[in-house]
């Protein structure tokens, strides 16, 4: 053995048997000249030696390693005296739609990083900065700040590693570094009940019509769980078939108006507000559920929904959801210059300024600029708006590419969402929103609204029990009311969209577990309010029946159109164990194989079939073992 061997070799002997204060002196590091750092648990040590010019280690279960001593600077008990860490961790509202301001996390002495985030909906996209040649693990995968979603639900540990650094953990070498863990209150889980809106009207009484503002005063109470605050407001009724024309004390949607912008529940700062009354038999939990999908989707500004409990003058109105008012503002479609800007609605129901969709025939709204108010700048005129709009639409009905004049990605993100919940107000077409940022942008369709007459509502006006599997988008064949139907129809068909909905779909499969867990997170947070709800306007439904009938309808519409994608299974082109077909093997593919096998069935027989290693035709518990094993193995 020559001098260098031998000083390697007692090295490493003392870091073995040796300790002091360091909290790692019960491991060896093996120090190599290019910077890389391996460390090895002594008690999974078994023997180590130098043989024939290379340092060996060896394990428990017969595994070894042996290493060109040449390569080796030095071996000791010591850990790198320049160990990563972690400076911030925060949670950001940009990047996470479902919390409604930033919260920012605490880092103590013992690397515990403590936030409470006020929100329904545990999965989170934190943001985070590490020191200098850092990267953040979970469970020996990479964590990207502001991109990898996590489910928070209970303590997360990351690790924050100098990537050269690696450490064996009994089966295999993972990242090592420093521990951080990651611990998050959650007070809406822990409430007795919703937030409370209180509103005073000078006038002593409701809004009787959907004109005229009544000068009022109100109060927003966090329960704990959001900031309260307190303002003058005017109140006025709104909505369309919801609102009850005949008796203003019915239970009437509200639009609020505020002089100046305001963060009520700490939501971005706006003017406009909306109380939805969710006033249709067992409609406690759709809008919820209609924007979760759309917030996982991805669409242009999904509204926020908030349930809570009404009050106007003390007396008890019930059960509401507080929201955004779609438009250009802060709070909604949040632009820079408004001065060549349009917001349009195709709706049945006409405005004051309108035009006709040519050549389907329908109406559209023409919601920004307002012609009608003086104090609005706008170089657009209504003609132009018309002829522009127009323009396009002749195109998408002759079958024409319109990527020029539309943004395909967002218009298939639109539709989509639309589709999973088969909101047949499309085909009318009522509350479907696009707008254009000036006369040189393509127009972004969204944000999406009004989920009345979605998840199947429209057979017998009872939610998730009926449709499941019946096409939204269809030609037309007769004639019809649907004036909007055939342009949604070569919306949906435009080839640019078609090849987009295959992504969007394989990404959305990933979500539904987080959208399920919300469902179920929703109703238990309101539970309260629907109880007080029903003694007030009778609405007898059980809600713990609709939940799980939501999932199960659910279930049937993505796997129906998962299978109505064209093209979307692709026999040639798939790893085996990947059944979302996103190009990986994950735990989220593992997920999908256990709801199929426990009966929850998301997927299509010929995507589960990918997870059938044994060829029996079967996806079972064996075959999920495999799916298991060959994660582990892509993992490591």
């Amino acid at each position: 053995m020559n001098i260098k061997s031998y000083l390697i070799f007692i090295a490493a002997f003392f870091s073995f048997i040796s300790a002091d204060a360091n909290e790692d002196n019960d491991t060896t590091f093996i120090y190599f000249k290019d910077g890389k750092v391996v460390a090895f648990p002594n008690e999974y040590v078994v023997s180590q030696q130098n043989l024939d010019g290379f340092y060996v280690i060896s394990l428990y279960d017969d595994v070894s390693f042996q290493y060109d001593e040449e390569s080796i600077d030095h071996i000791d008990n010591s850990r790198p005296l320049d160990m990563p860490y972690m400076k911030t961790f925060k949670i950001n509202n940009k990047y996470n739609h479902h919390v409604y301001f930033d919260v920012d996390g605490n880092i103590d002495e013992e690397r515990i990083v403590t936030l409470t985030v006020p929100t329904i909906g545990k999965y989170l996209k934190p943001s985070f900065t590490l020191s200098e040649n850092g990267i953040a693990y979970v469970n020996g995968q990479q964590q990207i700040s502001k991109e990898t979603k996590l489910k928070f639900d209970g303590d997360v540990v990351y690790t924050v590693a100098n990537p050269l650094y690696s450490i064996w953990n009994g089966s295999k070498m993972v990242p090592y570094g420093l521990d951080y863990t990651i611990r998050i209150g959650w007070p809406a889980y822990e409430a007795d009940d919703v937030p409370r809106i209180d509103i005073y009207t000078d006038t002593g009484d409701l809004p009787q019509d959907k004109v005229t503002y009544i000068n009022s005063y109100i109060v927003f109470d966090g329960k704990g769980i959001l900031p309260s605050m307190e303002d003058s407001v005017l109140i006025r009724g709104r909505g369309n078939s919801s609102w009850n024309a005949h008796n203003p004390y019915d239970k009437n949607p509200y639009r609020l108006k505020f002089a100046n912008k305001v963060k009520p529940f700490g939501l971005k700062k706006g003017k406009s507000w909306v109380l939805l009354a969710n006033k249709q038999t067992g409609s406690m939990t759709t809008n919820a559920i209609g924007m979760k999908i759309a917030e996982l989707v991805g669409t242009a500004y999904p509204n926020h929904i908030i349930p809570v409990e009404l009050y106007i003058n003390g007396g008890y109105r019930g059960s509401y959801n507080f929201t955004e008012k779609i438009g250009f503002s802060g709070n909604s479609i949040d632009l820079d210059d408004e001065t060549e800007a349009t917001l349009l609605e195709m709706d049945t129901r006409k405005d004051a300024h309108y035009f006709w969709a040519k050549p389907d025939n329908f109406p559209v709204n023409i919601k920004e600029p307002d012609f009608d108010d003086a104090a609005v700048v706008t170089t657009l005129t209504k003609a132009y708006i018309r002829d522009h709009f127009n323009n396009w639409c002749g195109k998408l009905s002759r079958r024409e590419p319109i990527s020029e004049d539309v943004d395909i990605d967002n218009l298939a993100r639109f539709l989509f969402v639309n589709d999973i919940i088969r909101n047949t107000e499309v085909d009318y077409a009522k509350s479907c929103f696009l707008y254009r940022e000036n006369k040189t942008s393509k127009y972004i369709f969204g944000p999406v609204w009004d989920f009345d007459w979605g998840f199947g509502y429209v057979t017998n006006k009872r939610y998730f029990m009926d449709k499941a599997e019946d096409a939204l988008f269809a030609p037309i064949t007769t004639e019809t009311t649907l004036r909007a139907k055939n342009f949604m129809y070569c919306a949906r068909y435009d080839n640019d969209v078609s090849e987009l909905y295959k992504d969007i779909m394989r990404s959305f499969v990933t979500d539904t577990l987080e959208l399920y867990d919300f469902i179920d997170d929703y109703l238990n947070y309101i539970k309260p309010s629907i109880v007080h709800n029903a003694t007030k306007w009778k609405d007898k439904t059980d809600y713990d029946l609709l939940t799980q009938n939501a999932k199960q309808w659910l279930t049937k519409r993505i796997h129906y159109v998962q299978t109505e994608i064209e093209g979307y299974l692709e026999e040639d082109e798939y790893t085996m164990g990947d059944v979302n077909n996103d190009g990986i093997v994950t735990i989220y593919d593992v997920m999908l194989v256990i709801n199929h096998i426990v009966g929850v069935k998301l997927l299509a027989s010929p995507e589960i079939l990918r997870a059938d290693y044994n060829n029996d035709s079967v996806v079972s518990i064996t075959d999920l073992m495999y799916l298991v094993n060959q994660m582990v193995g892509e993992t490591e």
